[in-house]
C-alpha cells in the first residue's frame, strides 16, 4: 500500500483541555548585554549604536579635559588664613604658561566653621541675569616686584541704568563656592590701567574679600537687613603663573 504524504489530522475534544491544561512557559529575561545578544546589538540598529559611541566619547573627552585642569578641592591645595570659618584659595585654570589674555583663575571661598553663613560677593544687574563679584579683589605682583590691586570691572557692563541687586550667596557649612574668574575683567585703579597688559615673565597673584551686608537698598527687598551675612576681611593663598611670549 503507497503510504500517503497528506499530513494526519488530529481531533481533540475540549474535554481535553479541561482536563489537561497546558501550563505556561516562563519567560526568560535576558540582559542586553549577554554574550547571545552581542551579535543583534551590533547588527541591528546602527544609528543609536553610532549615537552611544558619541556620547561616550564625548563624556571621555569631557572627564579628560577636566582632568587636566588643577582641582581647588584637591587635597594638595593651599588655602588662605582661616577667618570667622571662612577660608580662600586661588588657582590658576591651567598649569604651565599661560598666554596674556588667556590669565584665568578658580577662587574659591569654603564654609569651614559650623554655622551656616549668606556671602555678599557684589551685585547683579538685570534682575539676576548679570552677576558682578565686585567684593573680590585680586593682589597682582610681576617679576620686577611691582603689586596692582586690581578690581572687577565687566567692559560689557561699563555703565549701569537700571536696578541692581546684592549678588547673594547661601554658604552651607563645609561647602565651597567656586569662581572663574578672568584678568581681562579687571583693572588696576591705582596705574589707571583699564585693560591690563601682561609682558612674558613669573607673576603671583592672591584674592581679597570684603564682606558686607545688603547694599541694593531696593524697597522691595527689605528683608535682606535681617539675613546673616558674613562680614569681614578674608584673604586667599599666593598662587603662582607665568605668561608666555
Amino acid at each position: 500500500m503507497r503510504s500517503s504524504n497528506r499530513p494526519r489530522q488530529l481531533t481533540v475534544s475540549a474535554e481535553h483541555f479541561h482536563n489537561n491544561p497546558v501550563q505556561p512557559k516562563p519567560m526568560k529575561t535576558v540582559s542586553p548585554f549577554h554574550p547571545s545578544n552581542r551579535t543583534r546589538l551590533n547588527s541591528t540598529r546602527p544609528g543609536n549604536l553610532r549615537t552611544f559611541a558619541a556620547i561616550l566619547v564625548a563624556f571621555v573627552g569631557i572627564v579628560s579635559a577636566q582632568g587636566s585642569e588643577p582641582s581647588l578641592l584637591s587635597d594638595a591645595q593651599v588655602w588662605g588664613p582661616s577667618s570667622n570659618g571662612l577660608r580662600m584659595a586661588i588657582s590658576p585654570v591651567k598649569s604651565g604658561a599661560i598666554a596674556p589674555k588667556s590669565a584665568q583663575f578658580y577662587v574659591a571661598i569654603q564654609n569651614a566653621g559650623d554655622q551656616d553663613v549668606v556671602l555678599n560677593l557684589g551685585n547683579m544687574l538685570a534682575n539676576g541675569k548679570v552677576h558682578r563679584p565686585d567684593a573680590l579683589h585680586l593682589l597682582l605682583t610681576d617679576a620686577q616686584g611691582r603689586i596692582r590691586e586690581l578690581e572687577f570691572s565687566d567692559k560689557r557692563y561699563a555703565g549701569v541704568g537700571g536696578r541692581m541687586d546684592d549678588f547673594i550667596v547661601a554658604l552651607r557649612s563645609g561647602a565651597t563656592y567656586i569662581l572663574r574668574l578672568n584678568l581681562d575683567q579687571y583693572w588696576s585703579p591705582g596705574t589707571k590701567e583699564f585693560k591690563l597688559r601682561l609682558t612674558p615673565g613669573r607673576y603671583t597673584i592672591a584674592a581679597r574679600f570684603e564682606g558686607k551686608g545688603a547694599k541694593s537698598g531696593n524697597t522691595d527687598m527689605k528683608g535682606l537687613a535681617l539675613i546673616n551675612f558674613w562680614q569681614g576681611s578674608l584673604e586667599s593663598n599666593v598662587a603662582d603663573f607665568e605668561v608666555s611670549k
